[in-house]
């Protein structure tokens, strides 16, 4: 069931994406530096981190520690086990909600899927 949670967030990510062309994909639409190409690029790093650097790393992977990762957005909060990666379903779901804002703001279209 949490696989099929996180297929359905990534599958609305990518659905917020398609057919834009990579100027509307990097467009700045709000106050921050949010993007829908930027939120594509953090989730794809952001599941690598933790299925494949964390979970079956590969010779010389290290998972991102303070020391590499200044802005502190892919290190684990404190205490963060293994047993709650159930993170990169929420991870996905709130920015699949960005996406859709930024996607509706971009063309208009909205929904799911």
């Amino acid at each position: 069931m949490l696989g099929a949670f996180l297929d359905f967030d990534r599958a609305v990510v990518l659905r917020k994406v398609r057919n834009l062309t990579d100027a509307d994909a990097a467009d700045r639409l709000v106050p921050s530096a949010t993007t829908l190409a930027g939120l594509v690029r953090h989730l794809a790093v952001v599941e690598r981190s933790w299925f494949q650097v964390l979970l079956a790393p590969a010779p010389g992977d290290r998972f991102p520690t303070a020391e590499q990762d200044t802005a502190g957005e892919l290190r684990p909060d404190r205490g963060e086990t293994l047993a709650g990666l159930i993170h990169i379903i929420e991870e996905t779901a709130r920015h699949a909600g960005h996406a859709d804002i930024l996607r509706e703001l971009t063309d208009g279209e909205t929904g799911a899927l």
